[in-house]
């Protein structure tokens, strides 16, 4: 009888202590994801205030303490906050890992797509930003990498077509501004590029 108590009793603390961590990792999860949450919250509004310094360290502690589940929308900001400071390396690593989590994801494609352009790789880019372009016809990121590629080739009407669509989709974005304003530019149409360079400098978060 004794022996079977033993038994009994051991059985049950095993039990109860797996159930102990089973709800001590469920509290952890949910601990560190709020703390995603609220740095993701605070990296969002410092990016908007075009303090992209603090963005970037706030979408990195975000990124950290997110879950498999939550890391899609900080690391997406990790990237785009590292290209604006020209950290290429870090934005391209963690492209890289984001599109390999989410291959069909068009954001994910073209943002991999703005790495591997930061980086030089341009024929890499432009596969892929049309890859993104075909998941997602309407996606403006990607139209507006489309452009950035015809432009490089000096196929200015076409990136024209393609820039204006791009900016029909996200008619705030300032870098399709002035992907526009460039192209006006080397068409020697002068003056819509001013045009252009204005409503960019316009939409700046930070006029200073």
């Amino acid at each position: 009888m004794q022996i079977g108590t033993r038994r009994a009793a051991c059985a049950l603390l095993v039990g109860l202590t797996g159930v102990a961590a089973s709800l001590g990792l469920r509290a952890y999860a949910s601990q560190q994801s709020e703390i995603a949450e609220i740095q993701l919250q605070l990296a969002n509004e410092l990016y908007a205030e075009g303090r992209y310094t603090e963005a970037l360290d706030a979408y990195q502690r975000a990124v950290n303490a997110a879950t498999p589940d939550d890391i899609r929308r900080p690391r997406a900001g990790l990237i785009v906050s590292a290209l604006r400071l020209a950290e290429f390396d870090l934005a391209r690593t963690q492209a890289e890992a984001h599109v390999k989590a989410s291959p069909r994801d068009a954001e994910a494609v073209a943002l991999y797509a703005e790495a591997l352009w930061s980086s030089g790789l341009f024929e890499e880019a432009e596969v892929r930003y049309e890859e993104a372009v075909k998941i997602e016809p309407e996606l403006a990121r990607g139209r507006h990498g489309i452009a950035r590629a015809l432009a490089a080739r000096s196929k200015l009407p076409e990136a024209m077509e393609e820039a204006r669509e791009a900016l029909r989709l996200a008619p705030r974005d300032p870098e399709i501004q002035r992907s526009i304003g460039t192209i006006f530019e080397r068409m020697h149409n002068f003056e819509e590029a001013a045009g252009a360079y204005s409503n960019y400098v316009n939409l700046l978060p930070n006029k200073d």
